[in-house]
């Protein structure tokens, strides 16, 4: 999947296919190649070019550890993988659960959300967020992100908004910035995030720029090959702060990443042990979809953070999943969503580069604003005589905090945000929920 503008769009297969619930390699060379390097073990003789059915056989005889792809190679194979994808369209739903000492605390299933992904725009729809019965829309596009927050059982055309409306309605306008919504997106490992000091990556970057050690064949619960290997990353090469990744590959699914088990150690010390907190999270993908020949994607994909590595394996953790249930890929959605409106009447914050509030745009007709206020003192003045004096309407959040309505969020709220942002931080609680517990007893 490439981000950013691609050149040529009109080359892009524009076949509809479609995937839906349970319900060959790719086409490029640099794959085929490691397709039949890493089939080289077997004693099936694979030909993708008549010169190195012989030759190819012989060097898999007389070195088994050419027969192994590089690093360089894998990376390269996965970003093919994901170039071969333009266009996204994906209802799904996401489930939460919080463990702690073998009981379940919190239980929860999303409402059905929709994510449409183009190489130029970028929509997601959340509905039911944190279970508080709110929509979130946001339109990613020419720089700029549009936000739409609502009651998610409202109707815009049934019941629009009125003027004075106290409905809980927030409408945003801000500045864009690449990746703005990876983290809020149905998980894929495409781009992999495992800790808080490196940025979100291709697995070609983080194969190039950590310390990766020896790859090596893995099976698994069915007759796909995968390859193994574990990444280091320690800044500035000393002791403290680390992040150790063991990954599996699966070089039967155009080199995808299928797990990823992360170790993670704060340079801190934890209060209990005296021993620097290190935290275990995985990554893993449990359902694949074949969405064109030898096109795969993962429609189920797990993450679970187990708390601190060091302690007793038990079954606590906050667990969380994305299940999608439809799925077309390669094929441009509906117009009508790469637009957005505003509904008529709605109060619209604009804000500024710097995160500081801009214009307060009161929504009309044509999806244009038909007034607009300087400040909010301007607009408090024009709503007081507009709404026989009504109280002071609550400051809008800033898009930092798109995700939230105006009012705190509890502490399980917090928790059960499907926002990935807070995953690590609802699964560092837990632990220390458990240091707490255990320095108790």
């Amino acid at each position: 999947m490439a981000h950013g503008v691609l050149k040529g769009l009109g080359s892009v297969r524009a076949s509809r296919v479609e995937w839906h619930p349970r319900t060959t390699e790719c086409n490029t060379e640099v794959i085929q190649m490691l397709m039949f390097r890493d089939a080289c073990g077997t004693r099936v003789a694979v030909s993708l070019m008549a010169f190195v059915t012989v030759l190819g056989a012989n060097r898999c005889a007389s070195a088994a550890d050419e027969t192994l792809p590089t690093p360089a190679e894998v990376g390269a194979a996965n970003d093919a993988a994901w170039e071969s994808i333009a266009f996204i369209d994906m209802e799904y739903v996401v489930s939460t659960r919080l463990v702690e000492k073998g009981r379940v605390v919190v239980e929860r299933e999303s409402g059905s959300n929709r994510w449409v992904w183009t190489p130029t725009h970028e929509r997601l729809l959340l509905r039911d967020l944190d279970g508080k019965g709110l929509a979130v829309d946001r339109l990613v596009g020419e720089n700029v992100v549009r936000l739409l927050q609502y009651p998610v059982d409202m109707d815009f055309t049934a019941d629009p908004i009125r003027p004075c409306d106290d409905r809980p309605i927030k409408a945003t306008i801000s500045p864009s910035s690449p990746g703005v919504l990876d983290e809020l997106v149905p998980q894929n490992m495409e781009l992999l995030h495992f800790t808080r000091s490196a940025a979100r990556m291709r697995l070609s970057e983080l194969l190039r720029t950590w310390k990766v050690g020896e790859i090596s064949r893995t099976t698994g619960p069915d007759d796909d090959k995968r390859l193994a290997m574990t990444a280091e990353l320690r800044p500035g090469g000393g002791e403290g702060a680390y992040s150790v990744v063991k990954l599996t590959v699966n070089s039967s699914k155009g080199y995808l990443v299928e797990r990823a088990e992360m170790v993670e150690a704060d340079a801190a010390r934890a209060s209990d042990t005296g021993k620097g907190a290190a935290i275990k999270t995985v990554w893993e993908v449990l359902e694949w979809a074949e969405v064109e020949p030898g096109v795969w994607y993962p429609v189920r994909v797990s993450f679970s953070n187990l708390g601190r590595a060091d302690a007793p394996a038990s079954t606590d953790g906050y667990f969380v999943e994305w299940r999608a249930t439809k799925l077309t890929v390669n094929t441009p959605p509906a117009e009508e969503w790469l637009g957005f409106e505003f509904p008529e009447n709605a109060i619209v914050q604009e804000f500024l580069a710097d995160g500081q509030p801009g214009r307060i745009l009161v929504w009309g007709p044509g999806n244009m604003p038909q007034t607009e206020f300087s400040s909010e003192e301007e607009y408090e003045v024009y709503r007081r005589a507009l709404c026989n004096d009504a109280p002071t309407r609550a400051a809008v959040a800033g898009p930092g905090e798109g995700l939230r309505s105006d009012e705190p969020a509890s502490a399980f709220a917090t928790l059960l945000t499907i926002n990935v942002v807070v995953l690590f931080v609802g699964g560092l609680a837990w632990v220390l929920i458990r240091s707490r517990g255990r320095r108790r007893s």
